[in-house]
């Protein structure tokens, strides 16, 4: 049996909401850095959980994606990837697909608060979003072209590698 992941632990309460998120965005994007043939399926999980989605729905997304045969990593491992770097939010929800929360914890015993868990529910984070925004193709591009001046026809005559055409 696989293992639950790693949660993303809540920064500390001096932190601001928006530190946190540029420091998932940036785990995010080093974890894509890190493993470039598994980043169209990151993205894919990150935009398919934009509504809270139950994790075995996702695993069969997961599999599902044209890339995933390459890949040498089980849904789940792929999924708690994204949750360990802040893309998606992990919960527990209840036979009826209901987050089950602290304040449903509260007075019950371990065991019981076991027994009320039927299974896991992912949601997209805000870091999660940022990042898809960031990765979308025509972003990339646009980001790109502003960064060449095409209107200097030096830059047109200098190839991005010296001596590449030599």
């Amino acid at each position: 049996m696989e293992d639950v992941p790693e949660l993303f632990v809540t920064p500390e309460s001096e932190q601001s909401e928006a530190v946190a998120v540029s420091g998932n965005v940036q785990a995010l994007l080093d974890l894509m850095a890190r493993n470039p043939l598994h980043r169209e399926i990151y993205l894919q999980i990150i935009e398919f959980c934009e509504v809270r989605r139950l994790l075995g729905d996702v695993e069969a997304m997961v599999a599902d994606c044209s890339g995933f045969s390459l890949t040498a990593q089980t849904p789940f491992r792929l999924i708690a990837n994204v949750v360990d770097n802040g893309g998606i939010h992990w919960y527990e929800v209840d036979a009826q697909g209901d987050e089950i929360t602290e304040e449903r914890r509260a007075n019950l015993t371990d065991d019981e608060a076991d027994d009320l868990v039927e299974g896991f529910a992912l949601e997209a984070s805000d870091a999660g979003r940022e990042v898809l925004e960031r990765m979308a193709p025509e972003r990339r591009l646009r980001d790109l072209f502003d960064k060449t001046n095409f209107n200097d026809a030096k830059d047109l005559n200098d190839p991005l590698i010296p001596g590449l055409f030599d």
